[in-house]
């Protein structure tokens, strides 16, 4: 028997190791900086900070946050055109714009707030918010104060402004209690309910009621939340039912075709100490995953394409962006360990982009940062495909094929 050569099995070894390499790999959605659009930075004082994004009717965003610049800080909204540069931006009371929507008629409504933040833990916090609007322009049309209120989310119905958040008692007794307050368009104040001993961070309509996320007020012993809660209260406020899942606390959530997915912490807001995690719910409320993410914190959630971009921080005091499926599997995460900061908010677009935005220190000084990422679309300098999909793998697959029969060929010669 004629015994092969082991040089020419290395040789075929190294043959099919090539093919495998040609073989064109699978692209997800969740490859971000192959799909990003945008990269945008804002200094608008020594110290800008975004919290809040909208796509506006005209095409372009309006950005909310923080600014700090001679000797002050303020709340800042930017409205930029639909490349990202700015066209205005403007100041107003608290120190900062923690979320906003614009109503079809362009007009802009605002939360901000100020804390006096002697702790990390909530019990300890003193501080106000404010209720406010703009026309186009940011020329302020008008502004409630929200004695003792820490305001987390607005949104908007056909004809009532909706907050949430969690307010003190008193600044003498800082019992806390979440709330859901209705308002007219005009500022006034048409209902409000209370939640004792809860923080409520966002909220999301559910088919003629509203689902509201948040966690505990209480603390453990080693500074983690004690639970989150999912809790279905009706149009007025009046509270239908609420599920509860230890150690966590929920800061954002989206819709999945058949419940919820939603991203948090073990931890408090700006603590930059715990375990950033993403859960999955059924419509009713009951976990179905829970999901480790790469950070301390993930603040902000929205669709990308099949999938889910949540945004964060990550330590020692870095931004992170995780892509996560509705079944809770990890597609891609990045940890931005160049750039010091942190992203607070995640906006899906209506072209079914995502916005992400936050904090940076990448070019020295501390800038806002807007990002935005198309599944659909390659980024900037990345080249359309040239060939009918699943060309390329026939023609790797064929390639292959070819050429170990003529290494067959060869070798029999």
């Amino acid at each position: 028997m004629k015994t092969e050569p082991l040089h020419s099995y290395l040789q075929l070894a190294l043959l099919f190791a090539i093919c495998l390499v040609l073989i064109p790999q699978a692209v997800t959605a969740a490859e971000f900086f192959d799909h990003e659009t945008m990269d945008q930075t804002y200094a608008m004082g020594m110290y800008t900070d975004i919290h809040a994004i909208e796509e506006a009717r005209d095409g372009g965003y309006i950005l909310g946050g923080y600014v700090y610049k001679d000797g002050i800080g303020s709340s800042l909204l930017i409205r930029t055109d639909k490349t990202g540069e700015v066209r205005w931006s403007e100041t107003y009371p608290g120190d900062w714009i923690v979320s906003l929507k614009e109503a079809e008629d362009e007009t802009i409504y605002f939360t901000a707030l100020t804390w006096i933040q002697e702790s990390k833990d909530p019990q300890k916090m003193k501080g106000s918010g404010y209720l406010a609007s703009t026309d186009r322009e940011g020329a302020l049309l008008w502004k409630q104060e929200l004695e003792n209120h820490s305001p987390a989310t607005i949104t908007l119905t056909d004809n009532e402004l909706l907050l949430v958040g969690w307010r003190w008692t008193s600044v003498d007794q800082p019992d806390i209690s979440g709330f859901f307050s209705r308002y007219g368009w005009d500022g006034t104040l048409l209902g409000e309910e209370e939640y004792p001993g809860l923080l409520v961070h966002d909220i999301l309509p559910d088919e003629g009621s509203y689902l509201l996320f948040g966690g505990s007020s209480a603390i453990n012993e080693d500074d983690s939340v004690s639970y989150a809660h999912i809790t279905s209260i009706d149009t007025t406020g009046e509270v239908l039912w609420s599920n509860t899942i230890d150690d966590l606390i929920i800061y954002s959530a989206a819709a999945m075709d058949e419940g919820y997915v939603m991203s948090g912490s073990t931890h408090h807001y700006w603590t930059s100490l715990g375990q950033a995690q993403a859960i999955g719910a059924t419509d009713e409320g009951n976990l179905l995953w829970k999901s480790d993410l790469p950070g301390y914190a993930g603040y902000a959630i929205a669709r990308y394409g099949d999938d889910f971009l949540v945004a964060g921080g990550t330590g020692p005091n870095h931004p992170f962006i995780a892509s996560i499926t509705a079944d809770g599997d990890i597609a891609d995460s990045v940890r931005l360990t160049d750039a010091d900061g942190r992203f607070t908010s995640a906006e899906t677009l209506s072209s079914a982009s995502v916005a992400v935005a936050g904090w940076s220190r990448h070019t020295g000084e501390v800038e806002g940062w807007l990002r935005i990422f198309d599944p659909t679309e390659p980024g900037p300098g990345e080249p359309e495909p040239a060939e009918t999909p699943g060309f390329g793998l026939i023609a790797a697959v064929i390639g292959c094929i070819a050429a170990a029969v003529m290494f067959g060929s060869r070798r029999r010669a």
